[in-house]
């Protein structure tokens, strides 16, 4: 899919003067990394770095997921793209900005589904109970993670702050070149789009509606409708759970909700209730094995 091709997708009927600028590389270290240098090396100028400037490649050789984990994107069967979002620097861009790697998983997720073949035996309900979003950054089908995504802030300059959000998603990796045990690919799940290059553009617009949704909404997630479209997907609700924090804590008892921040409340296990804005969060079965 080529650079016009995804500008018509996500203008539709917005004002001809829109710009949206597609860098596709056949190799990359790490498209955060790319995209974030060239914010840096223009300065951060505007007309050198339009919004919504997203780099894709299909083989990312040093990619980093959280906590600076290694994400590598063997040749050809992932996809991993970066898109700066520039916010107006006022009291919204801070709730806009904590909401931005969410709203991309919910994109993704609305993405993969719409592009996703029938499944054999699936109602369409089913099948799309399949995908899920697990708290804060991962996308998953069947409990499996099938896509993470990143978000880092660049700077202001000119009165915008400037961001990007990466995302890398496992399209044709086999049982064998998976990264962890616990990983899937959209292959493997059978939910592989006929034309997989068509995810980059329907992932691109599922993101834009929410966030202009969410800068209508002056950041409000509740009433841009973010937040309640994640607590009916998110996997890590309603369950119990094990936070690791970033100040080394591990915190364990069950997800309860979501702050209107996008932050994950815990009620712990001494009956203290905590919202988490950060951390490594899995689910756990009880020792009872129920």
């Amino acid at each position: 899919m080529n650079a016009p091709a995804i500008t018509q997708l996500l203008l539709g009927g917005r004002a001809a003067g829109t710009e949206l600028r597609l860098i596709s590389v056949p190799e990359a270290t790490s498209t955060n990394d790319v995209l974030a240098d060239i914010w840096e090396r223009t300065g951060g100028e505007a007309s050198q770095n339009p919004a919504l400037s997203t780099l894709v490649t299909y083989a990312q050789t040093a990619g980093v997921g959280r906590h600076g984990r290694e994400w590598v994107s063997p040749r050809g069967k992932c996809l991993a793209a970066s898109t700066l979002v520039r916010l107006t620097d006022d009291e919204t861009a801070p709730r806009i900005l904590g909401w931005l790697p969410l709203i991309a998983g919910l994109a993704l997720r609305s993405a993969i589904l719409e592009l996703s073949p029938p499944a054999p035996g699936f109602r369409p309900d089913e099948q799309a109970a399949r995908v899920e979003i697990k708290w804060p950054n991962d996308v998953q089908i069947d409990g499996n993670k099938v896509a993470g995504i990143l978000g880092r802030v660049l700077g202001t300059r000119d009165g915008e702050l400037s961001c990007v959000v990466g995302t890398g998603v496992n399209i044709t990796l086999q049982s064998d070149e998976l990264p962890t045990p616990h990983a899937t690919s959209l292959a493997l799940s059978g939910m592989l789009p006929a034309h997989p290059a068509e995810l980059l553009p329907a992932y691109l617009a599922e993101f834009v509606a929410r966030l202009d949704a969410l800068r209508a909404a002056q950041g409000d997630a509740v009433a841009s409708g973010a937040h309640g479209e994640l607590s009916d997907v998110c996997s890590t609700l309603r369950a119990r759970v094990a936070a690791s924090l970033p100040s080394g804590e591990v915190l364990h008892g069950f997800a309860t909700e979501l702050t209107p921040d996008g932050h994950l409340v815990i009620r712990g296990d001494n009956g203290e209730t905590r919202a988490v804005a950060a951390g490594d969060v899995e689910r756990v079965r009880p020792e009872n094995g129920a």
